[in-house]
């Protein structure tokens, strides 16, 4: 099953639920996440590192303050 992320970006839904998973935890041990620290921590390409944060974003997981991210709520 997969979800689209952005245009042309595709994820299968347990590796969008294991990077939300990551992001969560990340940001329970931190105030925040940068596009390369998510990127260090999925160990995957920037492009898909950028289209994961903003389905956060959008999904309401995440909200993004400049440059970093942190916890919706």
């Amino acid at each position: 099953y997969l979800i689209e992320l952005s245009e042309n970006i595709y994820l299968n839904k347990e590796a969008l639920n294991k990077a939300k998973n990551i992001v969560i935890d990340y940001l329970n041990k931190n105030k925040s996440i940068t596009i390369a620290e998510a990127k260090d921590q999925f160990a995957t390409s920037r492009k898909m590192t950028i289209a994961i944060l903003e389905y956060l974003d959008n999904a309401k997981i995440t909200k993004r303050y400049e440059n970093v991210r942190c916890l919706y709520n």
